[in-house]
């Protein structure tokens, strides 16, 4: 009879547990996010503050360049990541307009 009961106890907790909405706490729920287990915490998020494995890490996916390699091709080439691009140089070589793509923010 003891195990009964506790057989039905723990088939209650587990079917409560299982229909639960999942809580977006205010945020909007088409929302990305990106979740990653660390040992530790990074010591910043500023790129140029970023001094340690942890704190790497979360920038290199957080923050994302105007430009970037195609690694495969040989040699090395440039290509536009998040520009539109490359730049517009004018002719006196002070000014340098940069497209970015819709939809970056």
């Amino acid at each position: 009879m003891r195990n009964l009961v506790w057989s039905l106890v723990a088939v209650v907790v587990v079917t409560a547990g299982c229909g639960q909405e999942q809580r977006n706490n205010g945020f909007d729920p088409n929302l990305k996010v990106y979740r990653h287990a660390m040992d530790q915490s990074p010591s910043s998020i500023d790129p140029v503050q970023a001094s340690n494995v942890y704190a790497n890490h979360v920038v290199l996916n957080a923050y994302d360049t105007l430009f970037a390699f195609k690694y495969l091709a040989r040699p090395y080439e440039v290509k536009p990541n998040l520009a539109v691009d490359f730049p517009d140089i004018s002719d006196d070589l002070l000014e340098y307009r940069i497209r970015i793509k819709e939809g970056v923010h």
